[in-house]
């Protein structure tokens, strides 16, 4: 019996349960552009892994729907670490037009990184840039400037998983793969907020 969690392989016939990354995105970029953003960067993380991959889907239909135009250069990342991060940050740093929203892909590690590079150049969260990062750990909501986040309900992707399993474990039959598509929950905090004019 197997399960994947947040992962489908096209050459894996298996339950899954995933998360709806596409569709998050799509809502950060939103929410981004309503308070006035249309320079908005994407952080992506390891660029061939399957949620990494939806939520670059996310961002793009999410800046056409808003009417943003995509910009290859505020595309950036490669990996899961804080150096990943940090160097992605730098890229951005670097650029003659400054994004003025990131949402951060990647995880904690990335975000970090991310959050790191910012301070370094003594630019200010949220007043010169705006983040969204994935993943709501225990730190987020007690930096110095709490941060808006997309997070997953760990505990239902958890659930919904085992019940697939034993599902599997308990059957008499072969059942077909099936896949369950678990919400996120955008949560706002200080961390965005309209850009300078």
């Amino acid at each position: 019996p197997l399960v994947l969690i947040d992962r489908i392989f096209d050459d894996v016939k298996s339950d899954a349960v995933i998360t709806n990354n596409e569709e998050s995105v799509i809502e950060a970029v939103c929410y981004l552009a309503k308070l006035g953003h249309t320079r908005i960067a994407f952080v992506r993380g390891q660029k061939d892994i399957y949620t990494i991959k939806n939520r670059l889907v996310g961002y793009k239909e999410g800046l056409k729907k808003c009417n943003i135009e995509f910009r290859e250069e505020y595309l950036v990342g490669e990996g899961f670490e804080y150096e990943d991060g940090y160097e992605a940050m730098q890229k951005l740093i670097d650029l003659p037009e400054l994004p003025t929203a990131i949402i951060s892909s990647g995880g904690d590690l990335v975000t970090v990184g991310v959050i790191k590079a910012i301070m370094e150049k003594e630019l200010k969260i949220p007043e010169d840039i705006s983040i969204i990062a994935f993943f709501d750990s225990i730190y987020t909501p007690i930096l110095i400037t709490p941060l808006t986040t997309i997070s997953h309900f760990r505990k239902k992707i958890g659930q919904e998983a085992f019940q697939l399993l034993m599902d599997q474990i308990n059957s008499n039959v072969k059942i077909p793969p099936r896949v369950i598509c678990v919400d996120t929950q955008f949560q706002g905090r200080d961390s965005t907020i309209a850009p300078r004019k």
